[in-house]
């Protein structure tokens, strides 16, 4: 039995797939090792390790190190996961001579600051966006009635910062909030017309297509369903009414 792709990891391979430049990739990179990023320090040598469960997503974000950044000694494994759901999760390690190429992407995983130079072009800004549902977002399925897509974080100081980062996106207003899950803090949208459209933003537009079908499907059988209901209701209150009358007379 073949089993069915969720949504978020059918939006995340879409992003994956897509082409994107150096001056893009950059903020992709930045958000992205921001939110699951961490540095390894050894006697064996210090180690800059990103971590992803999705094996398409692992092999995007090689593939743009590697061309962008050659000169990086890079490699890819993975880890299996015995504990709660057996899963597995993908590591590219940047062993060595990192602090260079986190300079060059403008972060510090000491700061909860994000840099105007991440953001500062609405490509750079959809990149940023995108690089950050690659490392932690998630999105239920459109089947679903309860619309939710949410960017999670371990530091609630950045989700703050991601928080205010979606008011400065042009040309679109999105309605996002945030709260504490446990011990993360989630940067999310409940609206569907806006979970839509920030879908489209960060270039998923076939899985915003999937969403706008699907939702809009169910609208329509919601509001059909309504007029039956409503039309039944009104047939009953007729008959009643002229029962009452017959009965009268």
């Amino acid at each position: 039995m073949i089993e069915k792709t969720s949504f978020t990891v059918t939006i995340k391979n879409e992003i994956a797939n897509n082409d994107i430049e150096k001056v893009e990739a950059r903020s992709l990179l930045a958000a992205f090792i921001r939110l699951s990023g961490t540095i390894n320090f050894s006697s064996k040598g210090d180690r800059l390790t990103i971590k992803t469960e999705n094996a398409t997503t692992a092999r995007f974000l090689y593939k743009i190190i590697r061309e962008y950044y050659p000169t990086l000694n890079i490699s890819l494994g993975f880890l299996k996961q015995m504990k709660l759901y057996k899963a597995t999760e993908y590591l590219i390690n940047i062993n060595g001579q990192f602090d260079e190429f986190l300079n060059e992407l403008d972060i510090d995983l000491l700061n909860d600051k994000i840099s105007r130079s991440l953001y500062n072009t609405d490509n750079k800004m959809k990149a940023y966006f995108a690089g950050s549902f690659l490392a932690a977002g998630s999105c239920t399925d459109p089947l679903s009635s309860n619309y939710h897509l949410e960017i999670s974080s371990n530091d609630e100081e950045y989700a703050q910062s991601l928080l205010k980062l979606t008011t400065k996106i042009k040309n679109l207003v999105f309605s996002f909030k945030i709260i504490q899950r446990r011990n993360k803090w989630v940067v999310y949208l409940k609206r569907s017309d806006q979970i839509s459209d920030f879908l489209a933003y960060i270039n998923a537009y076939n899985s915003c297509l999937e969403f706008e079908d699907i939702r809009t499907n169910r609208d329509f059988a919601n509001s059909t369903n309504r007029l039956v209901n409503c039309d039944s209701y009104n047939f009953k209150k007729t008959t009643d009414i002229a029962t009452k009358q017959v009965e009268m007379i």
